[in-house]
């Protein structure tokens, strides 16, 4: 899915070295070798489905220690 998304912007990215896009497995840059680094989208489950954790936090709705 990334891969499809990625061939219509790969353009953009080789042309600006900030550029990133939001992918289905994370946000998406190319680095100066032109090569695509991906930083994850990590989530967590909750009520047995997946939804985005907020910065960085890795934990479900429970109260915390």
């Amino acid at each position: 899915m990334d891969a499809w998304k990625l061939a219509a912007y790969l353009d953009h990215l080789s042309a600006d070295p900030g550029a990133q896009l939001r992918g289905a497995t994370g946000d998406l840059q190319m680095d100066g070798l032109g090569t695509i680094q991906r930083r994850p989208a990590w989530a967590v489950f909750s009520g047995g489905r997946p939804r985005p954790a907020m910065d960085g936090a890795l934990f479900p709705d429970v109260a915390r220690p």
